[in-house]
Order: C-alpha cells, then structure tokens, then sequence
C-alpha cells in the first residue's frame, strides 16, 4: 500500500465515491480554513489501484499541527484504513515536520472512533451537539495524536 498525491487523473474516482451519500455524511463536518493549505493523498494498494483518500486540512505550519480525515469507500473492513493511518503518521511526522494531527469524528461512526484509538490517538473531547445532520444535533468527538505517540510498526 502507498500514499500518492491526488492528481487530475483521480477526479473521477473522487467523484464517483461523493456520489456515495453514506460515505459523505461522515466527512468533513466543518468546511476548513481556506487560508491554510491542505493536501489530498489516495490511498492505493501496490497494483497503483485506488482504494482510498486521505486529506490533511487546516495545515498550520507555525504550529506544526493540522487536521486530518480518511476515508476508504471500497473494501472496507480488511484493515486498510489502520495500514494507511500508518503511512500518514510516517507522512505527517515525518517529510511534512509536524508534530501534532487532529480527528474531528461525529458521535456516532462508532467504527472510525474505535480505530483512531487503535491507532494511538488519543481522545481529547466531546464537542457537544456541535453540528446539525439532517436538522439533528450531533456531538463531535476530538482525537489528537502527537509526534512522541507515533509508533511506525
């Protein structure tokens, strides 16, 4: 499995997983600060086959910290997401000098809440009833991982 930057020749792959309301739901769930940049990665298994993306958003280099989301549309359920939240940490704490990367999860993706912890982040927080879906309240959950937690296995 590899991280590639997202490129033109990804759009239409991109395009056809928006398309998946389920999966869309459970993204983003505030737009992120269009003043600081954000790098998209797919998520690819080594035959350069697409399987998923990643975004790092809110990229504060001052700070060395940012957001991060990860989405695998296909395949679920054989472990990708755990392999590539170990290329990103590599990613991330390595070639991009960071020391800080942040998950804004909502309440209830009880799967990616039990993954992040997996993973070694670290939960930090319940923004609660932070935003509206579908005109329902919905709490945030906030995880954070550092530099010194990352383990490369």
């Amino acid at each position: 499995m590899k991280l590639v930057k997202c490129t033109e020749e990804h759009t239409s792959t991109l395009e056809e997983w928006f398309k998946d309301t389920n999966m869309v739901e459970f993204l983003l769930d505030e737009p992120p600060n269009e003043s600081l940049p954000y790098l998209r990665y797919m998520i690819c298994l080594d035959d350069n086959s697409p399987v998923g993306y990643i975004i790092l958003y809110n990229i504060d280099t001052i700070n060395q910290v940012a957001d991060v989301g990860i989405a695998i549309p296909d395949k679920r359920g054989r472990g990708l997401s755990f392999s590539a939240g170990k290329l990103l940490g590599i990613l991330v704490f390595g070639s991009l000098g960071l020391r800080r990367v942040r998950l804004r999860i909502q309440g209830r993706n009880r799967v990616a809440r039990r993954l992040a912890e997996l993973f070694g982040f670290v939960h930090e927080g319940v923004e609660r009833e932070a935003i509206l879906l579908n005109g329902k309240p919905e709490d945030i959950h906030i995880y954070g991982l550092l530099k010194n937690e990352f383990k490369e296995v």
